[in-house]
């Protein structure tokens, strides 16, 4: 009873330096003293099972805490060039030894222990001494050795960021993977007008994320999964919907809002498609009830949200009408399978059973006009405006519905409803070829702000795409 009393009071005397250390890491690190450190010592007694695993809450997860914070608080400094290696299974991760040749302790330091006294955790509070040098692994569960520690910065990885109206390609501290997230090392991430309004200060991004890093879509392989994730591994190729901050070297992806690549699609492409898939499918099945041989009608069809509506009222059985400004474009848009022409002409081509429109402004009363009876008409794009003139006796004489959708400030169970079934009618049909994401073009992430000019200038056919270089 003694030696247990010892290490619950050990246990609450380590909690209250992890409290001390969160006034100094900042609100960032809020989430990982939240879903990382047990609340009590009784806590952790109960869910190791063992009192001498105690131990790794004064090792492992505070030398993390110390390491992320990047030389931030004086006397909690990092080594230079250290970075925290991949956090296994364990709930508090890995260790790192270090070793000197004249002092062999190790770093972080371990709980010294005696028998009057019982366990004792030590706490490091500066950096190791310049002697200090990385070893061999040396076997044994939960330790690894960084071999170079000059290859990368510690905490610190680059990323689109928004400053003063414009994007660059600048650094932002790392990443850190809950308990249901996967960190992502991001090959690709498409562009949408959502980042370009984001730009503008018009279309703030949901709580807790940052609002200076836009991006709500990208695809990479898993670097780290959480504790609690179980359908993806590290090394999965995955894409994913997010609520910014997708345009980055490592990016967070929640396990629910994840899907995997197909072996046949290539990485370009897969940051590109959930966004435009997502979009599109939840607004013709999940709102606008398209169903096989009905008469759809996709405005604004060149983007790629529209191309991604046209491929799926195909694969469906509707037909299909896409219009579009530019008559460059028309021949493409037939090869998806539509009939495309300009606006005018495709409203004289009704009446349609349900209207996805991408468009809005002036567009808006063309398309209501156009509805069969009991016709839908979903509104998920307003490039040319939000505000038009309806005249409300077509809704009534025609029991028309008008509707409107967005996925990014979503709950999370009503994207992830999204993303399976997107999982479930659309993968199918990527993995067969029935679609696809139609890229207009490339640009490293270096090259951001040539990509945003792109994407901004119009004309474009298809999805602009970020990617690693």
């Amino acid at each position: 009873m003694r030696r247990r009393a010892t290490l619950v009071a050990d246990a609450l005397a380590c909690r209250q330096r992890l409290d001390s250390l969160l006034d100094l890491l900042g609100p960032g690190y809020v989430e990982v003293l939240s879903t990382r450190i047990p609340k009590s010592a009784m806590e952790v007694l109960e869910h190791y099972g063992d009192p001498r695993a105690l131990h790794r809450l004064g090792l492992a997860r505070l030398s993390a805490l110390l390491w992320r914070t990047s030389g931030a608080a004086g006397a909690l400094s990092t080594p230079p060039g250290c970075r925290l290696p991949p956090r296994g299974p364990s709930r508090f991760g890995r260790a790192v030894a270090w070793t000197s040749p004249s002092s062999p302790r190790t770093w972080p330091p371990r709980c010294a222990s005696s028998a009057s006294s019982g366990p004792r955790s030590t706490v490091w509070t500066g950096a190791p001494p310049s002697s200090m040098t990385p070893l061999t692994p040396k076997a044994g569960r939960g330790q690894t050795t960084i071999t170079d520690p000059n290859v990368v910065r510690v905490g610190r990885v680059r990323t689109v960021v928004i400053s003063d109206g414009a994007v660059c390609w600048d650094e932002r501290p790392e990443p850190v993977p809950g308990r249901d997230e996967l960190l992502v090392r991001v090959e690709a991430a498409g562009i949408n007008r959502a980042d370009l309004l984001q730009r503008a200060g018009r279309y703030p991004p949901p709580p807790g994320v940052p609002t200076d890093q836009p991006g709500m879509e990208c695809a990479g392989v898993v670097e780290e999964v959480g504790s609690q994730v179980r359908a993806f591994a590290p090394g999965d190729r995955v894409m994913g919907l997010l609520g910014g901050a997708a345009q980055a070297e490592l990016a967070l992806l929640h396990e629910r809002l994840t899907l995997a690549v197909p072996s046949a699609m290539p990485m370009a492409e897969a940051g590109a498609f959930p966004e435009v898939f997502c979009t599109a499918h939840d607004a013709l099945f999940s709102q606008a009830g398209l169903a096989m041989g009905e008469r759809l009608l996709v405005t604004g069809a060149a983007g790629g949200v529209g191309m991604a509506g046209v491929q799926l009222g195909v694969c469906t059985g509707a037909s299909v009408v896409a219009s579009a400004r530019d008559p460059e474009v028309h021949e493409r848009l037939a090869a998806l399978g539509a009939t495309s022409t300009v606006p005018a002409e495709a409203f004289a081509l009704g009446p349609f059973d349900v209207v996805l429109e991408l468009v809005g402004g002036d567009s808006l009363p063309g398309a209501l006009a156009c509805l069969a009876p009991g016709g839908r008409l979903v509104v998920i794009g307003t490039g040319a405006g939000s505000r038009c003139e309806v005249d409300m006796s077509l809704v009534m004489n025609r029991r028309a519905k008008i509707m409107g959708s967005t996925l990014r400030a979503r709950a999370l169970e009503d994207k992830a409803s999204v993303i399976r079934a997107v999982q479930r009618h659309v993968l199918p049909l990527a993995e067969r070829g029935r679609t696809k994401v139609v890229v207009a073009a490339t640009f490293p992430f270096e090259q951001v702000q040539e990509a945003y000019q792109r994407f901004a200038a119009g004309r474009k056919f298809g999805k602009i795409v970020l990617t690693r270089s």
